[in-house]
Formats: C-alpha cells, structure tokens, sequence
C-alpha cells in the first residue's frame, strides 16, 4: 500500500552529524508532505526542542502530530496533548536509590521539558538537555518534592563505558516496572512501562485510520526498534546500532548522507510518481 505516514527519528537519524536537518532533507520531506503524507517527529526530546525542525519543515497545527520523550507524550502542533505516560514520587525513589547504588548521576525530564537534577554537581549530559531543550535546570531530591510530584522520565547520564557496565543492573531492578531503554550511548532512560516510540506511532495511526502497512518508520537507536518492529516499512540508517538493522526491512545510508531522504525518494515519492 501506499505510505501515508513517515515517522523519523531525530538525532543520528533525521539530522547529521553537525546536528543539522539538511536542505536536500527539507526539500524531500516537504514535496511528501505536499503529498498528503504525514511527517511526523519522534523523538527523545521535548516538543520545544523540537520545534525550530518543525518549523524548517514547515508543519504545525492541529493536523499536525509529533512523539515526545520517546513516545510518552504525543502532541497535537497546536499543543494539545492526545497522551501522556509519566511518572511519580514513588519512582523518583527507586531511580534515586538505584543511581546512589550504583554511583552514577541521573536527571528527570518533567512535562514542560525542565531538567531536573538531585545530584550536587551538575552533570555535562544535564546542561547539554538543558541548552538543547532552551529549558532551566532545577535541583531538586525525592524528598523535596510533594506527593501529587509528576514527571515524564529518568535518564540514567554517564560516559559508554559507565552506562555499559551498569545496564545490565538497571534492567533487572528495573526493567519489570518500567521501560529501560538505552536512547544514545550516554543516556539510559527510565519510563513508563506503556511509554515507547512503537505504541505512541501505533495509537497515533489507529486515530489517523492508517495501518501498520502504510507506515514508514526511520530509526538509529535501541529506543527506535519499538517503531521500526510495528510499521510496515521499516529503515534502518546505515550508521544505527546493529540491532536496528537487522531488525530493518531496509537499510538507508547514513546520516551524513540524506539517509531518510534517500529512503522517503525511494520507498514514498517513486510510489506515488
């Protein structure tokens, strides 16, 4: 069938190693657009930290859709939320006890994109969300916060070889409550159980009226495999972990080579030429 909906991830994948969304890039995506064709971010980061990419590719508004922090929140451009997973006091807890276990920094994202952090000296993998998402950093421990406290998500920070080491301890305290995902090799990230890139596309597409088969999906990273598992046409970026690949059902080339425009030219616009 014909593909109606392209679902991208950002980082590594949407943009190149510069962090920048390319104009080849722009131009592919906006000529599908103009085609019907939903374009539709999915993304770690908060919808705010996202929008200068929306508005280079000129979408907003109420038909309009993205997938925020890793499929916790998907939104409406206008701002209207259709679903939020998050999490509370009880969960900062056991993330706090875990990271003071085993020694290593973490910070919470809560619905506006803030940057919360209990830890003494701020992490570089703290500032860095904080700039990129043009947000605050707020020092704040399970104890300072009150008992209605929500917040979207934990991300385990460290460098690879820390967040290597500690994972596999993560996912057994951890993995059978929440969803533990490895989104970039320094960030870990601690969810919602019903929190994924996989079922915020599916339940985005259920209310569009769209099937798994008319889904493209393009992805680099472990916390991309949930969306790249249930569209119907599914790409790999030549640079993304080996997991995304041979889960694929196509490879693209890197991003540092139009990737996804390279897959969105062959696999959308030659079908509807």
């Amino acid at each position: 069938m014909t593909i109606k909906l392209i679902a991208t991830d950002i980082d590594d994948t949407l943009l190149n190693s510069n962090r920048q969304l390319t104009a080849h890039t722009i131009a592919v995506l906006k000529q599908a657009h103009a085609r019907g064709v939903k374009v539709v971010l999915c993304t770690g980061r908060p919808l705010q930290a996202v929008q200068p990419l929306l508005d280079q590719l000129g979408l907003s508004g109420q038909d309009e859709y993205a997938i925020t922090f890793n499929g916790a929140v998907t939104v409406r451009l206008d701002g209207t939320v259709l679903s939020s997973f998050g999490l509370g006091k009880a969960d900062f807890e056991q993330l706090d006890a875990f990271a003071a276990a085993n020694h290593v920094q973490y910070n919470l994202r809560d619905a506006a994109g803030r940057v919360i952090t209990p830890n003494d000296q701020i992490s570089f993998y703290a500032v860095r969300q904080a700039y990129d998402s043009q947000v605050g950093i707020m020092r704040q421990s399970p104890a300072q916060v009150p008992a209605d406290y929500r917040y979207i998500k934990g991300m385990l920070t460290a460098p690879k070889a820390v967040l290597d080491a500690i994972e596999p301890a993560a996912r057994q305290a951890l993995g059978g409550c929440y969803y533990v995902v490895r989104s970039t090799p320094f960030f870990l990230e601690v969810m919602n159980a019903q929190a994924n890139k996989g079922s915020g596309l599916q339940a985005l597409a259920a209310q569009l009226g769209l099937g798994p088969e008319e889904v493209m999906a393009c992805g680099d990273e472990a916390n991309d495999l949930p969306m790249l598992k249930w569209a119907g046409c599914s790409i790999g970026m030549a640079n993304g972990i080996a997991a995304v690949k041979q889960a694929a059902a196509h490879v693209t080339l890197d991003n540092d080579h139009d990737g996804v425009a390279a897959a969105v030219v062959q696999y959308v616009l030659a079908g509807q030429s």
